[in-house]
């Protein structure tokens, strides 16, 4: 059960037993990985957010849960050494002097159980702001140079870095979501504490539902149904982005 278990109302989304969340992704943390082939379209100059729930069962070094290349990426592992287990938001700008503006989680979390992280970019062209929530609240956030940040010509990774080349993560990893604008505090609260995970394309609590959901795999409980080797984009956007499953696996641990 996610969040805080709260029993949910039907209101804005399926009604139970049709909405049902029975699939999750299993990586290795050798070579694993799900490979979103098509540019995501996401200018590091606009808003955006990328989100994951994750179930870590190792902290064997920087683990990559989303990737694309040296744009940005969401990370498990031990942040700076010390063997501390904690979540990272990286976005990589090219100018002046090519660097990484990064946000680590204030506090380890914990291997086997179920996180959701979510990474968050405002205001960018300039200063901007940074956000990284975990399990609902912010884990760290700030005021950080946006300008002139790189968007390669990459593709989009879930599991590892570069189609499964380093990085990889152990663990299983569901509900994966990206959106062309940066969620409040308060939307992504009540994704966290919506006792089981919503239906993205529908507002809940202070979640406005999905007008700026640009993708959305579901990692076995879309329209692949836990098997085959494609995961759906089952945002409903113009022009689904469907991945390819590496090595990865479905399974019936799930949030």
């Amino acid at each position: 059960m996610l969040g805080l278990g709260n029993t949910l109302s039907n209101s804005g989304r399926m009604p139970t037993p049709f909405y049902f969340n029975n699939y999750s992704l299993l990586f290795d943390g050798v070579d694993d990985n799900v490979l979103i082939p098509l540019d995501l379209n996401l200018a590091l100059t606009n808003d955006f957010t990328l989100s994951v729930w994750c179930y870590p069962t190792s902290t064997g070094g920087v683990e990559r849960m989303l990737d694309r290349g040296t744009s940005y990426y969401l990370t498990w592992g031990e942040a700076g050494g010390g063997g501390s287990a904690k979540f990272e938001f990286t976005v990589y700008r090219s100018g002046p002097g090519p660097h990484y503006e990064k946000l680590v989680a204030d506090s380890t979390s914990s291997l086997n159980q179920w996180h959701h992280v979510v990474g968050t970019t405002s205001g960018g062209g300039g200063s901007g702001v940074m956000s990284l929530y975990v399990d609902g609240a912010v884990a760290a956030d700030g005021v950080v140079s946006l300008q002139d940040a790189a968007v390669n010509a990459t593709n989009f990774d879930i599991g590892s870095y570069g189609g499964g080349a380093g990085g990889a993560f152990e663990g299983y990893i569901d509900e994966v979501a990206v959106w062309d604008t940066a969620l409040s505090e308060s939307a992504v609260t009540s994704i966290y504490n919506s006792g089981s995970p919503i239906d993205l394309t529908e507002s809940f609590g202070n979640y406005p539902g999905g007008r700026y959901l640009i993708a959305w795999w579901r990692c076995g409980d879309g329209t692949e149904a836990g098997s085959g080797s494609t995961i759906y984009d089952m945002s409903g956007s113009t022009g689904s982005i469907d991945g390819a499953l590496s090595g990865a696996a479905y399974s019936t641990n799930a949030p």
